[in-house]
């Protein structure tokens, strides 16, 4: 008995360490792979983050953040949010929801409920103001949908490294967009969802610096994170 304990041991600890070398010496392509099938066939998806711009321009440098919030229940259940400072303590908020049978968004510039043909129109209106965050993820979750995906369309993928943020371990890797960018991306090693987007833009007269950063969650409950809840008309978005 003391001898197949001890055999069954070592078939474990081999196991296991036959599982971590493969886990180290998965390719780029095996990562994204592993990433873009956790993101479509989940059961539900909730994230908080945030996307902080530096324009480094030739009279100075300041800093723009957009912290956003994303939840889903699949098939159609969703509620994406974008807010951007507006004054020292106010807010620009943008809402875009759907529901079993229609789809609605909210915008504190053009305050009023608005109902788009559907959700992708919605998703591709605000990706300019929300820096991309109203498009990454959810066409991840949604990937039926007919908007393209800047994750998705990388090439020349590389795994550059592992690195550890907030305590867990990640992958690090590297791809080019179609603008011949570097984009440089975290995935985390466990749970195989992205945490950390960074890209530097070079323009005629200044350059950009955008980390999007999300603190994601799949198959947990989104409840009291799906209801449309728009500001009350005439309220402030705090």
């Amino acid at each position: 008995m003391r001898l197949l304990s001890t055999l069954g041991l070592v078939t474990f600890l081999s196991v296991g360490a036959a599982y971590s070398a493969q886990g180290q010496s998965l390719s780029a392509q095996q990562i994204m792979d592993r990433t873009l099938s956790v993101y479509a066939t989940c059961h539900s998806y909730v994230d908080e983050g945030e996307v902080r711009t530096i324009f480094q321009q030739p009279n100075g440098r300041r800093t723009v953040s957009k912290p956003f919030s994303t939840a889903f229940v699949r098939p159609s259940d969703f509620r994406f949010e974008y807010k951007e400072r507006r004054g020292e303590d106010e807010w620009n908020s943008y809402i875009i929801w759907q529901g079993p049978e229609s789809v609605k968004t909210w915008w504190s510039i053009k305050p009023g409920v608005q109902t788009p043909p559907n959700l992708s129109f919605a998703l591709g209106a605000a990706a300019g103001v929300s820096s991309g965050s109203s498009a990454t993820v959810p066409t991840l979750l949604m990937p039926e949908m007919t908007m393209g995906n800047r994750i998705k369309s990388l090439s020349e993928l590389r795994l550059i490294g592992e690195e550890e943020l907030n305590g867990r371990n990640a992958y690090k890797m590297e791809g080019t967009d179609f603008r011949n960018n570097t984009v440089t991306l975290w995935v985390d090693s466990a749970s195989m969802l992205i945490v950390k987007i960074f890209q530097k833009t070079r323009f005629d007269t200044f350059e950009t610096e955008t980390t999007t950063t999300y603190k994601p969650q799949v198959n947990v409950s989104a409840q009291g994170k799906l209801a449309f809840n728009p500001p009350e008309s005439g309220k402030k978005s705090l």
